[in-house]
């Protein structure tokens, strides 16, 4: 059961509204259930208009789950986009690798259960905030 105070993590409907605004597609790209995601998109829909994504995924659109490319390059077929003109934003390691798989270039946003050591030469986001001002 979800908690129905959950809200997205700094930054991330400032940058959906972002990408929006400027005519960028947005994908949620996951390979969770379809149950799973139901129900984080009930709980984070006042904050963020699931509408605002032009594909969202599940596990039911990859052969094969996270590390492997499977759901990226799916999601990149079904919104024709290049991998090159793709930026992805993970939260752990394995989906991470998902992505790099895919040649697609991302940046690391870690959450409480990412269970990561990051090394002084990782970019780590805390607050997608940040990575707004990058694209400007």
């Amino acid at each position: 059961m979800l908690s129905p105070g959950l809200r997205p993590r700094p930054g991330v409907k400032e940058l959906v509204d972002w990408c929006k605004t400027n005519g960028r597609k947005v994908g949620w790209i996951t390979a969770t259930s379809q149950a799973n995601l139901f129900a984080i998109g009930n709980a984070i829909t006042p904050h963020v208009d699931i509408n605002d994504f032009d594909l969202i995924t599940s596990g039911a659109d990859a052969i094969r789950p996270k590390p492997f490319a499977d759901v990226y390059e799916f999601a990149l077929d079904q919104m024709g986009l290049a991998a090159a003109d793709v930026l992805a934003i993970e939260d752990t390691k394995v989906c991470l690798k998902s992505a790099e798989s895919a040649n697609i270039e991302t940046l690391f946003f870690p959450n409480e259960f990412s269970h990561y050591n990051s090394k002084p030469t990782e970019p780590v986001l805390q607050d997608l905030r940040k990575g707004i001002t990058e694209l400007r």
